[in-house]
């Protein structure tokens, strides 16, 4: 009998390469077919060109739209049709065949593929059973003993019948601790005979949760399966989830256990604090001074509130659930140091629908997540009529060496190239694919260790399978999911149309500069404008400010700036310049060049000790080498003061220098100087206003005022220059022109389309369809 139950295990722990050649076709009534069904043809409501869309097609297109009444419903369907003879001109023109195109559209399909292939119904009913499982608390022990998941068959049997040894054992003799201490290769709960403590639902690999409540107090489960090896579940108590709570804390930490002073030290600090606290001290006043919790101390040492089984350090989670509300507790030890630990709130299970989102997210990311991918790809299986060919497989694994594990295997057997593999979806799959895959995949993805050749194999071959199955499934799922092939269907319409619309009126109407141009011109009426005149706006908070900016842009041009550089100091009647001072002047050059505006004044100084003729040619000097360095003369400015100006009566050396002060014929170069601190302009602007702002008109041109806008907002204005009724130039109506360009072109295409692809409508189903969505709003 035994040997009867270990072949039949034998034969569900073997992977497909060691099977009978499998077939996985179906006949199941409910089992979804590769091809659609023929059902009964639907009439249509709308025909564009030779294009048909069915009542309930259209209505779905429709949705996309915000309709609220008669007209938006109108507005809506013709927005729709002319979307669809975009389409079909676009397709007319190759439009979505390039290479490019039909990667793209293949890259949004396998993204929106994966959730319609999992299954929905297995996903809901696993959100159910954690949400299930979260109402109760176990209390539970294991044996572990590891294998990997691509072992050998024999090996697999061999570790599984030993676990049914040692259960027997366990619930004969009742020592299931003892056992776990002896077998187990959990190096973390062995020691404490297998515990894992309590927990709940979405903590521990899903095997071991589904094993653990399904089971009784004191039952033992047979071995189950992780992807880590096979495990015994031994259920030790049960109890009702004791829901979560949050708690502050006061941490003295202690960095190292071994150091003696240090750890009587933190124990001295925490007993004062509880000492304290005892005599009515405040909590949070002590977390701020004196925890050593840098994360949480400035939020009052408030920790993120936690469930049963979340918390590493199991006694400082056992302490916080016995305590009740701001109850606070002794001092206990974790690893990190000494916590005193006090109670804020303490909630029960959210209900289901407040947590189906976050159970979802778990059940799709953790090990369940393992469960549905293995689900989903049984089924792929299925609908794609999958067989795998053992023999060929089992001659490959037998072809590869322990070269595999260094990543430099090379099939030395050419014959098995040709050799069937497997069957997809009616596509043969030669053993030469599996063999390139491995072939290059061995060079980046080495096996873990412990992994010989075999095993090697095997992995890549799970990896090389599950590839090759769900990139058919993504490509057929459309036609297994008639909501899938809708919306694949839309997306590869709106991308073809995007491109066509770019190509024939988006784009061509702002590099079409002859087109823009010639609609300018036959359209100028439409930027016509009247009287206008260009003045200099400056705005302020003030009137002090503003007045002091019409004194200063006022003054006789060019405005000598409050900006330079320090002076080029000489040697007494020397005047040639150093290689330090030359990259001072290159210096100078290159802000000149980023301030077009800027004009330079050179001037030469000597002491009263120096020959007269010095300054100018000190002058000179800089003068000479500035236009060298490619300075325009025009931008120079040349002043010798000789004696006129000295800098210091005592210090000579003072004396003998060039000065360099920048000028501008900006106004605008002035207001950093007015305002240095930026605290009173509010803004600098220089354009055309028309007849609407009528304190400019109360100047003539040349003339500036300043004047009161609003409450406390004050405006300098300018009048440069004025101009008659006209028409805007193409330049200054680009904008409005390309706009209107561009909607030109957008009507041209829309009447040539509307020759070109007729609609027929079936007036009965559109009115259907009208009070429908007028209803629904």
């Amino acid at each position: 009998m035994k040997r009867i139950a270990s072949h039949l295990l034998f034969i569900l722990l073997i992977s497909n390469a060691c099977q009978k050649p499998l077939t996985t076709t179906v006949s199941d009534k409910n089992e979804v077919p590769s091809l659609p069904i023929e059902v009964a043809s639907e009439p249509y409501a709308l025909e564009v060109g030779k294009v048909e869309l069915t009542q309930n097609l259209l209505e779905k297109e429709l949705e996309v739209y915000t309709i609220t009444d008669s007209v938006s419903f109108d507005s809506s369907l013709n927005d729709l049709i002319f979307k669809k003879r975009i389409y079909l001109e676009a397709q007319n023109k190759g439009y979505g065949q390039s290479t490019n195109d039909k990667e793209e559209i293949a890259t949004y399909q396998a993204l929106l593929a994966k959730d319609y292939l999992i299954d929905s119904t297995l996903l809901n009913k696993m959100i159910n059973e954690a949400y299930e499982h979260l109402k109760e608390e176990i209390n539970a022990s294991h044996i572990f003993i590891a294998i990997s998941p691509d072992a050998d068959p024999e090996d697999s049997v061999y570790v599984y019948n030993e676990l049914l040894q040692i259960r027997n054992n366990a619930i004969s003799k009742n020592t299931f601790d003892s056992l776990a201490r002896v077998h187990s290769q959990d190096k973390r709960t062995s020691n404490q005979g297998g515990s894992l403590g309590w927990f709940s639902a979405l903590q521990m690999y899903y095997p071991i949760e589904k094993a653990a409540y399904g089971l009784k107090k004191g039952e033992v489960s047979f071995p189950v399966r992780s992807s880590k090896g096979f495990h015994l579940v031994k259920v030790n108590d049960r109890r009702p989830s004791q829901g979560s709570v949050t708690v502050r804390h006061i941490l003295k930490a202690v960095p190292d256990w071994n150091n003696n002073v240090q750890v009587s030290a933190k124990k001295q600090a925490i007993d004062s604090l509880y000492s304290l606290l005892k005599a009515g001290s405040d909590f949070e006043e002590l977390v701020a001074n004196d925890s050593d919790d840098q994360v949480y101390a400035t939020q009052g040492g408030l920790l993120p509130s936690f469930s049963i089984g979340t918390r590493a350090e199991v006694e400082f989670e056992q302490k916080a659930f016995a305590l009740r509300e701001n109850e606070y507790s002794e001092v206990i030890k974790t690893s990190v140091g000494f916590h005193i630990i006090q109670l804020v709130d303490r909630t029960g299970l959210a209900p289901k629908e407040k947590l189906r989102d976050y159970i979802k997210n778990k059940v799709t990311t953790d090990s369940r997540g393992d469960f549905l991918d293995e689900s989903m790809l049984l089924d792929s299986k299925k609908k794609l009529n999958y067989q795998l060919y053992p023999t060929t497989f089992q001659t490959l694994v037998n072809s590869v060496d322990a070269k595999i594990l260094e990543g430099k295997w090379k099939n030395t057997n050419p014959e098995v190239l040709s050799l069937l593999l497997a069957k997809v979806n009616g596509k043969d799959i030669l053993a030469k694919e599996f063999v390139e895959f491995v072939i290059d995949r061995q060079t980046y993805d080495k096996s873990p260790a412990g992994y010989n050749a075999r095993m090697a194999t095997r992995r890549y071959f799970r990896i090389f399978e599950t590839n090759l199955i769900n990139a058919e499934a993504e490509q057929m799922s459309p036609t297994w999911n008639p909501e899938l092939s809708l919306q694949v269907q839309h997306l590869k319409e709106s991308l073809v149309t995007t491109d066509f619309l770019n190509d024939f009126v988006f784009e061509k109407s702002v590099a079409d500069t002859v087109g823009q141009r010639r609609f300018y011109e036959l359209n100028k009426e439409t930027y016509a404008r009247s009287a206008r005149r260009y003045a200099m706006a400056i705005k302020g908070n003030s009137r002090a400010f503003v007045e002091k900016v019409k004194s200063e842009f006022e003054a006789e041009k060019p405005y000598r700036l409050k900006r330079g550089i320090h002076p080029i100091y000489f040697s007494k009647n020397y005047y040639f310049i150093s290689d330090e001072d030359k990259i001072r002047l290159n210096g100078l050059v290159s802000l000149l060049d980023k301030n077009e505006d800027y004009i330079v004044e050179i001037g030469g100084h000597i002491d009263v000790a120096e020959e007269d003729y010095v300054s100018s040619t000190r002058i000179k000097t800089v003068v000479n080498y500035l236009i060298e360095m490619g300075l325009p003369i025009t931008r120079i400015q040349e002043y010798d003061y000789t004696k006129t100006r000295l800098a210091d009566r005592f210090d000579w050396a003072k004396n003998q220098r060039v000065s360099i002060q920048f000028f501008s014929k900006n106004e605008l170069d002035l207001l950093p100087s007015i305002d240095p601190e930026k605290v009173n302009l509010l803004s600098v602007e220089k354009k055309w206003f028309d007849q609407s702002q009528e304190n400019i008109w109360k100047l003539n041109v040349g003339e500036s005022g300043v004047f009161e806008e609003k409450s406390n907002v004050f405006s300098y204005y300018k009048i440069l220059k004025e101009q008659e009724p006209g028409y805007l130039s193409l330049r200054e109506a680009k904008a409005r022109v390309i706009k209107d360009y561009q909607n030109q072109l957008e009507e041209n295409l829309k009447k040539e389309l509307t020759e070109k692809y007729p609609i027929n409508t079936n007036s009965s189903a559109i009115r259907f369809l009208k009070e429908k969505f007028i209803q629904q709003k």
